[in-house]
This record gives structure tokens, sequence and C-alpha cells, in this order.
């Protein structure tokens, strides 16, 4: 295995050294971006992720509560937990 150094410029993978010359072409690689913090990309996504006050039934009735639409199937007082806080009727 051969390590080579170099730096991503926002659009290509730049080798800040040479290829060895018993390297030859179409040799398969393996790209590894080393991070600053060490984080995985979950981890970097969990942080971004945070608790919502939707109502239960937000997922089968986004159009009614997103853009005021009618609501959809079955009708909320038909749910099993009702809507929390101020929801649109």
């Amino acid at each position: 295995m051969t390590i080579l150094k170099g730096h991503y410029d926002g659009k290509t993978i730049v080798l800040d050294e040479p290829v060895p010359e018993e390297i030859s072409a179409d040799t398969p690689v393996q790209i590894l971006f080393e991070g600053n913090s060490g984080e995985s990309v979950l981890d970097r996504i969990a942080k971004l992720a945070r608790p919502a006050n939707l109502p239960p039934d937000f997922s089968e009735q986004d159009e009614h509560y997103v853009k005021g639409r009618p609501r959809v199937g079955r009708p909320l007082s038909a749910h099993p937990r009702p809507c929390i806080g101020t929801c649109p009727t």
C-alpha cells in the first residue's frame, strides 16, 4: 500500500506529491478524508437534529400543517393522540 498526501480544493482532489513511478495507470485507489473534528458524518447530523414539538399525525398530515390543505384520511378526532398545542383547523 502506498500513501500519498493531498487536499480537496472544492472541486477535485489534488495530490501534494508526485505519484511514484511503480504505480501504473488504472490502479484502484481508496480516498480517506480526514476531518478536523474526527467526528463521523452521523455524529455531525445528530448534532443538527433537535426534538420537534410536532403534532403526532404530522407525517400523515404534513400538507395540512405546512400548506393549510384539508386533512386526508381519518380525522384528527380519530387519531389516538390529538394535536399538541395550537393546530390549524
